[in-house]
């Protein structure tokens, strides 16, 4: 399936009115916080990828979203409510098809969540856990809103628990704090549209070496690579404190939400500094949008080695040239638009 669309301890306790007795949540929350942790990652050059949750459903193995992971050289994980922090973590197996992964840790945790692998029904009351925004700890209540059957083994939970960035790979938990799902993507600019993986994919994973695939019958795949969306313009005047950056879709499909990476480096190809950008607009294939981001030179010692910097301020600053890094985007499908254009 199309990688299913797919920094601080504070204990938010976030309720929604519909769902568990504050006392219970409250509960479970306490049982529960010891198993989940923070993931943070990194790529080659130490340039952070991706922040997520996780949790332990055995001592020594954590559960979260393929997407967290993806591309990343380093990993760390943080306990919940701790400072106690871990690099010996290591991708046991994956699948990218249910946007699940499996950690492996080289010291085990004292607690560890159950699965609850049964199905579960549309009302059921249901708890979320995760850092969303890298607020530790945060809390949100709801119910089973949908059961969307993606295949013969696996169904999509849809939930109305709030879902953020950060929030990704966290438990989604029964009344009894059991876990029965992986918080996984939330649809945006919808009305409370959150989708979590079945935990019954957890034990299948747990027995494989890397990569592994089921058979998913009833979705699309969907490749993602690092072509389908670059920069097409880029500037930056040497006195400026602000960057234009356009961003183009490359692919025959529509899309929105990019998150990339814009990396500076000098002529030598060193690293200066990166920054990280966000586009919400809708792109049609072929389409492109121009924004403004704030410069990572707000000291003004640089200058676009390929923009319209006038000479004298190109005599006395450094050059410097760009590399884009897609980390991700979601594929809008027909329907979708369909309905935004009935609306």
């Amino acid at each position: 399936m199309r990688a299913l669309k797919k920094y601080i301890f504070i204990s938010l306790l976030i309720f929604i009115s519909i769902g568990l007795k504050a006392q219970d949540v409250k509960t479970i929350f306490n049982k529960s916080k010891s198993s989940i942790v923070l993931i943070m990652t990194y790529d080659s050059n130490q340039a952070p990828l991706a922040l997520g949750s996780g949790f332990y459903f055995r001592k020594n193995l954590i559960a979260t979203n393929y997407h967290v992971i993806k591309n990343s050289d380093r990993i760390l994980i943080k306990n919940l409510g701790t400072q106690v922090k871990s690099e010996k973590v290591w991708v046991k197996s994956y699948s990218e098809e249910l946007d699940v992964a499996i950690l492996e840790v080289g010291e085990p945790n004292a607690t560890s969540l159950l699965l609850n692998l049964g199905k579960p029904e549309i009302g059921d009351k249901i708890l979320a856990i995760g850092n969303p925004k890298g607020l530790e700890g945060t809390i949100s209540t709801g119910i089973v809103s949908g059961i969307r059957q993606v295949s013969e083994n696996y169904n999509l939970i849809q939930i109305t628990s709030p879902i953020s960035p950060g929030s990704s790979g966290g438990p989604v938990l029964d009344e009894n704090g059991n876990v029965i799902g992986i918080s996984t993507f939330t649809i945006k600019d919808s009305q409370n549209l959150n989708f979590a993986v079945p935990s019954n994919a957890i034990p299948d994973l747990e027995t494989k070496t890397m990569k592994w695939e089921p058979i998913v019958t009833n979705v699309k795949l969907e490749a993602k690579n690092q072509n389908n969306v670059s920069v097409s313009f880029y500037e930056k005047l040497g006195h400026s404190v602000e960057e234009s950056v356009s961003l183009i879709n490359n692919t025959n499909q529509t899309i929105s939400n990019i998150k990339g990476l814009i990396i500076y480096k000098d002529d030598n190809g060193n690293q200066i500094n990166y920054s990280y950008i966000e586009l919400d607009e809708i792109l049609m294939p072929g389409m492109a949008k121009l924004d403004n981001y704030e410069s990572f030179d707000q000291n003004r010692l640089f200058y676009y080695k390929y923009g319209k910097t006038d000479i004298y301020e190109k005599s006395r600053k450094n050059p410097f040239i760009i590399e884009f890094r897609l980390l991700d985007y979601e594929i809008i499908e027909s329907d979708f638009l369909d309905r935004i254009e009935n609306k």
